[in-house]
């Protein structure tokens, strides 16, 4: 949160939608793109916890029209920010509240989630070197 506060700190809103490019995302879309990351794993964690596991081959494409979509639900860099803080923070307390029977019966399920929580987070990183350069370009 504090480097994502930081990037965005004196940024105006125009700069932060700017594009790279014609195909590359701005520093807003990849903020979008990360809350929708966040609400998918917040998704797939109710879905292990439930005894619902999907089978996926691989991830979903990036749609643009979500991106569109959110942008237009939370209209400021400050209000995207503020989001994926909210939804950040709901995935902890999520964390906090597992019933005792996934932790200690859905063991299989637990680790797996457990791994997948502790994974070094590349994906932000990644996007953190894409917004930076998206916001640097502006």
């Amino acid at each position: 949160d504090s480097q994502l506060s930081e990037l965005f700190d004196g940024v105006t809103e125009a700069q932060s939608a700017r594009r790279v490019a014609p195909d590359a995302w701005s520093a807003r879309e990849v903020l979008a793109h990360l809350i929708h990351s966040e609400r998918g794993w917040q998704a797939w964690m109710a879905d292990l916890v439930n005894g619902q596991e999907a089978s996926y081959d691989d991830w979903g494409n990036n749609l643009q029209t979500r991106i569109e979509a959110t942008l237009d639900a939370f209209p400021t860099s400050g209000e995207l920010l503020e989001e994926l803080r909210r939804l950040n923070a709901e995935t902890a307390a999520f964390v906090s509240h597992l019933p005792d029977t996934f932790v200690q019966e859905r063991k299989a399920s637990y680790w797996r989630m457990a791994y997948q929580l502790l994974e070094p987070p590349h994906h932000l990183r990644t996007h953190m070197e894409q917004m930076r350069e998206a916001i640097g370009a502006a």
